[in-house]
């Protein structure tokens, strides 16, 4: 019973990180360079201490269907 138990917790576990594993900044950084470049001018005026690769990484995240509050409190983050 406690291994069915693991094993469904680290099922959910997988799938909850699916979206960390297909990331392709590269790719982002080519496809998006301009939006990229926009939004990090922004977090410079806006001393949010974003760098381009954190903005790129942002935005695959939501594009993955992360919702974008739970990025912005860490939330995704905290149980991986």
């Amino acid at each position: 019973m406690q291994r069915d138990k693991q094993q469904r917790m680290n099922q959910q576990k997988n799938k909850e990180l699916q979206p960390f594993e297909t990331l392709n900044l590269e790719q982002t950084f080519q496809n998006r360079g301009a939006e990229i470049e926009s939004l990090y001018k922004l977090s410079e005026k806006l001393h949010a201490g974003l760098d381009k690769e954190i903005i790129a990484i942002v935005m695959e995240l939501i594009e993955a269907g992360i919702d974008a509050e739970s990025i912005a409190a860490g939330n995704c983050l905290m149980n991986h």
